[in-house]
């Protein structure tokens, strides 16, 4: 099963994104701050990231850069109630697959993580 990462500081809505993630079939794991989610991918591997971009202490897209310094090349959405264009500009700039604006609806979700998830685990989901 594919794993997903989710990282936001509101708890609520990591919660609620992790129950839809799960309602479209993936496996789904919880960070409320960048730096729980670095220790998290050091201990598990996860197929999927999907970090909010505006978190106190390390951002979304600090995340994704201290991930590609430790050789981490999990694909990465990036998401934020900020849709400005130089928000999804810095968040493709950075290495994110997707740049998703909140509220984030379940199609949006569907979308994002078919694109991000490693072709061969989505194809085994579809059998």
């Amino acid at each position: 099963m594919i794993s997903v990462l989710i990282i936001d500081d509101d708890e609520r809505v990591a919660i609620t994104l992790g129950k839809q993630v799960r309602a479209l079939g993936y496996d789904a794991r919880v960070c409320v701050s960048a730096e729980m989610a670095l220790l998290a991918l050091a201990g598990h591997a996860v197929d999927v990231v999907l970090a909010d971009v505006l978190m106190p202490g390390m951002s979304g897209f600090e995340l994704v850069e201290r991930m590609r310094a430790h050789g981490l090349d999990v694909p990465v959405v990036l998401f934020s109630g900020d849709s400005s264009v130089a928000t999804a500009i810095e968040a493709q700039r950075v290495g994110a697959v997707r740049f998703l604006t909140k509220p984030i609806s379940l199609d949006d979700l569907r979308d994002a993580l078919s694109v991000a998830a490693p072709k061969e685990a989505t194809d085994d989901m579809a059998r």
